[in-house]
């Protein structure tokens, strides 16, 4: 999971270059203008996904592999 979510935030970096470059060079056409802002609502939009999915992840995981946490039985 951490590889894959460092992949992922790899890859939106490189996006959102692109889409950087593409609306500095859009000069005054609008349409690439709206195209660059599209690239980074989408990417944005990814990153948000990528990180919460892994917090998501992350926090299942600890709390079922720490015994501390769950404790079966009972309590005394």
């Amino acid at each position: 999971m951490n590889t894959l979510t460092t992949l992922a935030l790899s890859f939106s970096v490189v996006v959102l270059v692109v889409a950087g470059f593409k609306y500095m060079t859009s000069g005054g056409n609008a349409s690439k203008r709206q195209e660059a802002n599209k690239m980074f609502t989408k990417v944005i939009i990814g990153i948000v996904v990528v990180v919460a999915a892994w917090l998501i992840v992350r926090l299942i995981t600890s709390t079922l592999l720490d015994p501390s946490v769950v404790q079966f039985g009972p309590s005394n």
